[in-house]
């Protein structure tokens, strides 16, 4: 008569199931894991770049409608000024400027025209930052006194002015207050409302209202703002470059924006 045999496992079977269960545990742990932080990086790469793109579209918006040559950047590249362009207009007759010596004038006839509200200044033909950034005279720039009813049909300066050159095709512009862009501290800010400063654009505070755009941005790698300015014949062209981070992750955003340039 044979013997019945006990019956369960034996120790080592015990031992071996839990050898495999484990391994098996930690290769599923280990597989959650990684889909986990794989994810997470997904997810803030994913935030990352939707921030960054709102960055971008908001910084070429607003520099499409810049005057070229009142465009410039400070020392460091990380801030850059404009002054955006509120309408356009024809002038009828040459304004005073160097070349013709006329008396200089506090209105100017235009073809009629209408603007936005915000015109705080008027350019004609500028050739350099410098010749807008200026309160002297003779220069590009002139402050604006009240524009009147639309449609303007001339244009009344706030003080007699002289002006620097006539333009080739007899256009103005109609100016608003600076405004600028800065990449630092780890931070994308925009500065607006704080007048007309004749020194350079610094990494500092220039005043007015700040706005806070993004966190965790910095310059890629060494300028956030690199210029290239206009010329009578060439559009003056920004090349941006920011990088954004956050989550343990970063992302280098490189566009450029053409600031077409109309004489």
């Amino acid at each position: 008569m044979v013997a019945a045999r006990p019956a369960g496992f034996t120790l080592i079977e015990l031992i071996t199931v839990m050898v495999l269960l484990s391994v098996m545990l930690a290769i599923g742990g280990q597989l959650i894991v990684t889909a986990t932080a794989s994810y997470n990086r997904v997810e803030s790469r994913g935030k990352l770049q939707q921030q960054g793109r709102l960055a971008i579209e908001r910084i070429t918006r607003q520099l499409r409608l810049a005057l070229p040559n009142a465009v410039r950047v400070s020392a460091s590249g990380n801030c850059i000024e404009f002054m955006p362009v509120v309408a356009g207009a024809r002038y009828l007759q040459p304004v005073p400027d160097t070349a013709n010596a006329a008396p200089a004038v506090t209105r100017v006839a235009t073809a009629p025209f209408t603007a936005a509200a915000g015109a705080a200044h008027m350019a004609i033909a500028p050739l350099a930052a410098s010749e807008v950034y200026t309160a002297a005279a003779p220069a590009a720039r002139a402050g604006l006194a009240a524009l009147g009813p639309m449609p303007i049909d001339s244009v009344a300066l706030a003080s007699a002015h002289r002006f620097v050159r006539n333009s080739v095709s007899r256009r103005l512009f109609l100016l608003a207050d600076p405004a600028r862009f800065c990449a630092t501290g780890g931070r994308l800010r925009y500065y607006s409302d704080y007048g007309l400063l004749a020194a350079a654009p610094d990494d500092t505070d220039p005043g007015g209202s700040e706005s806070l755009l993004s966190r965790g941005v910095t310059a890629a790698p060494a300028a956030a703002f690199v210029l290239s300015a206009a010329t009578p014949d060439r559009n003056a062209t920004v090349d941006i470059h920011l990088r954004f981070a956050g989550g343990g992750e970063s992302i280098v955003v490189n566009h450029t924006v053409f600031i077409r340039n109309v004489p």
